[in-house]
């Protein structure tokens, strides 16, 4: 029986190689042209860094990453050293000019990456390291360009051009106008909130403006319960607090006492929005099998997204 299983194997294996015509490896080309894939935004607020983030598509003969090996001294024997390897992604752009302008003034952004931050750690600029768009693009993305002088302050309701300009001359523009702040009404939510009871907030914000609320406690630190971050369409203006049951059961048997708590509600401009919704119009697109272009929203000359955003925000108390 088992000379049999094995004589109809090598007969299937035998068929799959008659029909796979001439062996061997078929070489792949493709006339496809890198382009820049950039990330933009432009924030009024100096809770959420004003970011430019540069990254370029590769070729099908082009490698994703290079190894680079770099010695390291640490005394003057002749063994006191280590060989530290290094990953540069070939992803990432690092010698792009990027600059900002608007109807007065340049501002030229700079790339940083991670030894930068560590730096600013170092130093005891904690409030720019810890902010969450910093590492995300730290870590995830490679690095970033923003404006290392700080001298660069938007304003709401301002026009602001983004400009790149790659080292090969491959050139990247958006245009984005700012939201203006969106009006918090304060009298919506009462100076003491409670999590088990629910709260609501309520803003008022331009119909075409989606909105983020992020909350946390003031010390940056919150149980996993905690609300931190929800997206909200442009129609909607308010927004009721409300826990699932598991956590209601968490915080009831939890010893969390009454905290500061800040609510952030972020105005985004219409090209957010879009994105979102081309983003959603694009998975589903390639589930299905139709195929979809990758998205530029608001880049002329490259793929990707260039936004802006205000905010205010409301300090409450919190307890259970």
């Amino acid at each position: 029986m088992k000379t049999r299983v094995f004589k109809d194997y090598g007969l299937i294996l035998m068929l799959l190689v008659i029909s796979c015509g001439e062996w061997g490896w078929e070489k792949v080309e493709s006339d496809y042209e890198s382009e820049l894939n950039v990330v933009g935004l432009i924030s009024t607020d100096t809770s959420y860094l004003s970011f430019v983030s540069v990254h370029r598509t590769l070729k099908l003969d082009e490698r994703e990453h290079y190894d680079v090996y770099d010695t390291i001294w640490f005394g003057s024997g002749q063994y006191d050293y280590i060989v530290e390897r290094r990953m540069k992604s070939a992803y990432v752009v690092e010698d792009a000019q990027v600059t900002v302008y608007d109807d007065e003034n340049a501002y030229a952004l700079y790339f940083v990456g991670s030894k930068y931050f560590r730096n600013l750690e170092i130093e005891g600029s904690w409030e720019t390291y810890r902010n969450m768009s910093s590492r995300f693009l730290l870590w995830d993305y490679g690095g970033f360009y923003f404006d290392s002088t700080f001298q660069f302050y938007p304003e709401p309701q301002k026009t602001y051009t983004i400009e790149i300009i790659s080292s090969n001359g491959e050139i990247a523009t958006g245009i984005v106008t700012t939201p203006p702040r969106p009006n918090a009404l304060q009298d919506q939510t009462p100076d003491t909130v409670s999590i088990l009871s629910g709260y609501k907030i309520a803003w008022e914000a331009d119909s075409d403006h989606s909105t983020i609320i992020k909350a946390h406690l003031t010390e940056d630190f919150s149980p996993y319960w905690f609300p931190r971050n929800l997206y909200l369409k442009p129609e909607e203006t308010s927004w009721y607090s409300q826990l699932d049951i598991w956590d209601r059961e968490n915080i009831q048997n939890s010893d969390f006492e009454s905290d500061s708590m800040v609510i952030d509600i972020l105005s985004l401009d219409p090209y957010f929005d879009e994105y979102i919704r081309n983003a959603d119009d694009e998975f589903l697109s390639q589930y299905m099998g139709i195929g979809a272009k990758n998205l530029s929203i608001n880049v002329e000359g490259g793929i990707g997204l260039i936004t802006s955003m205000s905010v205010n925000r409301i300090e409450r108390v919190v307890v259970k």
